[in-house]
């Protein structure tokens, strides 16, 4: 890396490896790199159905709440991998490394009483992005 000011000030940065996120502080004189944990998202191919009514709970023992309180979060977007179009629910930086059980439910207002339903999905550590199948009454990590 060598920054520059397109002004004739520049100079030698070190060189790094393109396999990860970086946060990179750039002064008149100085580049720091300050390794960054990306945050993992959580990725759901939602089989059951529930569309936007799927809430993602997730729990650790001594751990904040992933996605806040009960019943969680929505998923915070879609993304289509190969063929699939995948719910996916971003977690943030911190909880990088970290492990959660999660809890998948449909416990939402527009949601009859007798129609809700919850059941525990896989345990999991957030140290890259996860794969997760959900068929009524089950969640697996799927293959990829």
């Amino acid at each position: 890396m060598i920054p520059n000011n397109n002004a004739g000030t520049q100079y030698d940065g070190p060189a790094i490896t393109l396999d990860k996120d970086y946060l990179i502080e750039v002064t008149a004189d100085a580049l720091t790199i300050m390794e960054s944990a990306p945050g993992v998202r959580i990725y759901v191919n939602d089989q059951i159905g529930w569309g936007d009514n799927m809430r993602l709970y997730a729990w650790g023992s001594g751990l904040p709440e992933l996605f806040g309180g009960w019943p969680g979060a929505a998923a915070s977007g879609t993304e289509t991998v190969g063929t699939v179009t995948y719910k996916y629910f971003q977690t943030a930086p911190e909880s990088y490394g970290l492990t959660y059980n999660l809890i998948f439910n449909n416990k939402v207002d527009a949601v009859p009483a007798e129609q809700q339903v919850q059941f525990d999905g896989p345990q999991v550590t957030l140290t890259k992005d996860i794969f997760i199948d959900v068929k009524p009454n089950a969640a697996t990590f799927a293959v990829q």
